[in-house]
């Protein structure tokens, strides 16, 4: 999760890590020891900013 201080636009991007295990005949696990790192294009997000206000009902 991220915090906007500020209204605007910003670039955002979704970056996944992927690992593996295997294991033979129902041995232990073993981890596949490389991981694969793949970045997805940045996109353009709009942050808006609203107020509360207290009003007398």
């Amino acid at each position: 999760m991220h915090t906007y201080l500020e209204a605007g636009q910003f670039a955002s991007f979704v970056q996944v890590r992927f690992g593996a295990q295997f294991r033979v005949n129902g041995g232990p696990w073993i981890e596949v020891p490389d991981q694969v790192t793949v970045r997805q294009p940045a996109t353009t997000i709009t942050v808006k900013q609203a107020r509360s206000v207290l009003v007398n009902q």
